[in-house]
């Protein structure tokens, strides 16, 4: 017990450690909203790159799961960028965002097979 005394503060203390922390209290929840964003894009990314998956068999083309999701993440920077700017005007379509790049992605894929 008498270890918890050498720990005891007052609220007045409290509030200037508050004060104190608060910039890096921020910081904290920025890195946090970007990591929690990313990780959602990528998750989104993987669902989306099995429905290219299924899309490539359609259209007999032979990439690796790797490279359709490398595809897919490249397909999805434009519709991020335009679904941000559609956030702003509070218009958010549903199904919009993954039919723009499965969109992108049957045309990349359509290239690469002519490519071939």
């Amino acid at each position: 017990m008498g270890a918890y005394r050498a720990l005891s503060f007052n609220k007045p203390q409290a509030i200037d450690f508050l004060v104190a922390a608060r910039p890096y209290l921020y910081l904290g929840l920025l890195l946090a909203i970007i990591l929690f964003s990313l990780t959602g894009h990528l998750l989104v990314a993987l669902f989306i790159a099995l429905l290219g998956l299924l899309l490539s068999w359609a259209i007999k083309l032979r990439l690796s799961f790797g490279d359709i999701y490398k595809l897919t993440i490249y397909a999805m920077t434009g519709p991020i960028f335009l679904f941000m700017l559609l956030g702003y005007l509070n218009f958010r379509p549903p199904f919009l965002f993954s039919f723009f790049t499965l969109v992108y992605l049957y045309l990349a894929s359509k290239r690469l097979r002519t490519t071939d």
